[in-house]
């Protein structure tokens, strides 16, 4: 034996790209955020990921998605279009807060954007369909 073994049970902390070698059993739903997000880029549409808390929605993100991507060099490609993301947790106005950062990575407007993301969660909420729900 080489050394201690480290358990992958994380307890209660979120998995982060450095633990994407322990994180499994995701890899469907990674796989579908990953071809929502390709087919999104061009449009500048951001895609929402929600569930309750504690559903392993951080996890998903951090250890599935952003890892692959990462691992896969998707924006270090010549030509390759950038894969922006912010990672927040939500506040007592998450509406306003996701707003005010997106405004500051994208050089927009934080009300415009407000307002375009209230309509576009009550859009999805209507076609419920397109959200993808843990």
């Amino acid at each position: 034996m080489s050394g201690p073994l480290e358990s992958p049970y994380l307890g209660l902390r979120a998995f982060g790209e450095g633990d994407a070698p322990l994180f499994f059993g995701q890899e469907n739903a990674a796989e579908e955020i990953l071809r929502r997000l390709a087919c999104l880029l061009q449009t500048a549409t951001p895609l929402i990921v929600s569930g309750v808390s504690g559903a392993g929605k951080s996890s998903l993100l951090r250890a599935g998605v952003l890892a692959w991507i990462g691992e896969a060099g998707f924006s270090s490609r010549p030509g390759a279009p950038p894969w922006p993301h912010l990672i927040l947790t939500a506040t007592g106005a998450p509406l306003a807060e996701l707003a005010t950062r997106v405004a500051a990575l994208a050089g927009s407007d934080a009300s415009v954007l407000r307002a375009q993301l209230a309509t576009s969660l009550l859009m999805s909420l209507v076609f419920a369909g397109h959200r993808l729900d843990l």
